[in-house]
């Protein structure tokens, strides 16, 4: 059972990485087994993503950090900021004018706001608008990137002058770190990811604590429709033994978390999502779908924001959805449920649940025998409106929710 040292900057491949003064550059060197352990040192980014092989029952795989400072940060966009790079195409559009290595899903500017998506490159009037001319292909129609497709932007002057740096999230390798079977990953970031942050399909014992998750998701799902996507952490097609605990989401396009999958797949099974921190995301914190899971715990988290943030930048409300047009923007969101699982049972307690001012609290559309399987308790609102829940096709203050018993302010 090794432990393994990994520093992107000042590290070596020549390095046996089995120690800090040893450092290998890239775990990608390192054969990993069940039982070890790869840190990376605090403060660095790696452009790339985390392909966790399996670990064992007793003998897991971790995923952490070492030394001082910031948390590793792993990126899945590519810098846009040499000004060379930019080229004015019409007054004040300006395109990149280079190949990107896979089709933008989101920019984010200085690292704090995201550029406006719109729909066609006539629409570009605003500083921060942007326009892809590859916009489809990746998700919709399955096809490779063109080399001569390019990403324009309005700016009143060269971009990478106007803003101090430029990132665009791609699609790359559309997750930002994935697992099967055994992994647990801790005090890590992961940021600016065109599609997902962490996915896993069939998953079983998977641990994400102590990590954040910023900048994720956007990329295109449906040109025609206006519809794009793009989650925190997903788990498709069923999972076991998840706990995803003391986690941050910021700025999401789609939901924190989900897990879902193509009828038919095994329920979820022994999921707890528990002390995390929810901000600006467009679609839910917690969104569940497909089918009831059973032994499910949402607890004791922060959830503010619902239904804003970059994805509902350049929108005509309510955001263009597959539900679509009904609202969205939700804390919890529960849909395309049509009966209920044996033994199915989600237990949401003492959350703190904030502001959704394009959605609802809770808004559920699914079968009324799956909404009985959730069991609400101590959880507290803020601000309560008469819309805050919809639940068995009609919307609810907190005073009105019969399931469970609500905190208000």
């Amino acid at each position: 059972m090794a432990v393994y040292y990994i520093d992107p900057e000042n590290g070596s491949r020549k390095n046996n990485a089995l120690s800090p003064e040893s450092a290998g550059e890239t775990w990608k060197d390192l054969k990993i087994l069940p039982g070890d352990t790869v840190l990376f040192r605090r403060g660095s980014v790696i452009r790339g993503a985390i392909d966790s092989p399996a670990g064992s029952k007793d003998a897991p795989i971790v995923w952490g950090a070492y030394g001082e400072g910031d948390a590793p940060q792993f990126r899945g966009s590519v810098s846009l900021s040499e000004p060379s790079g930019w080229k004015e195409y019409a007054s004040n559009v300006w395109m990149w004018d280079h190949p990107l290595p896979s089709e933008p899903g989101n920019l984010i500017f200085d690292e704090s706001s995201c550029g406006t998506l719109r729909w066609s490159r006539e629409e570009l009037q605003n500083p921060g608008d942007w326009w892809d001319s590859g916009f489809g292909k990746t998700e919709q129609h399955h096809q490779a990137r063109d080399p001569q497709d390019r990403l324009y932007l309005y700016c009143t002057e060269n971009p990478a002058v106007y803003w101090k740096n430029i990132e665009a999230a791609v699609y790359a390798e559309r997750v930002l770190a994935k697992a099967s079977a055994h992994v647990v990953f801790r005090d890590l970031a992961f940021w600016g990811s065109g599609v997902h942050g962490f996915a896993a399909e069939k998953a079983e014992d998977i641990t994400l604590e102590n990590c954040t998750f910023s900048f994720i998701g956007g990329m295109v799902w449906n040109k025609d429709l206006k519809i794009r996507f793009g989650n925190g952490v997903e788990f498709w097609n069923g999972a076991r033994q998840v706990r995803i605990q003391n986690c941050v989401f910021q700025d999401v396009y789609d939901s924190c978390f989900t897990h879902q999958g193509k009828m038919p797949f095994p329920p979820p099974e022994d999921i707890v999502f528990t002390g995390c921190t929810c901000e600006r995301y467009g679609m839910a914190a917690y969104e569940v779908r497909d089918i009831m899971p059973r032994r499910t715990v949402f607890s004791k988290n922060i959830c503010r924001g619902a239904g804003t943030g970059f994805a509902m930048q350049g929108e005509t409300l309510p955001r263009r959805s597959e539900i679509w047009p009904q609202p969205m923007g939700h804390h919890l969101f529960i849909w395309r449920i049509d009966q209920a699982t044996p033994g199915g049972e989600i237990r949401v307690e003492d959350n703190h649940l904030g502001e959704a001012p394009n959605g609802s609290v809770v808004y559920s559309i699914v079968a009324p025998e799956a909404e009985d399987q959730f069991v609400f308790s101590g959880n507290r609102v803020e601000p309560v409106t008469d819309r805050s829940f919809y639940w068995k096709g009609v919307y609810r203050r907190a005073s009105e929710f019969e399931s469970g018993s609500w905190q208000t302010e």
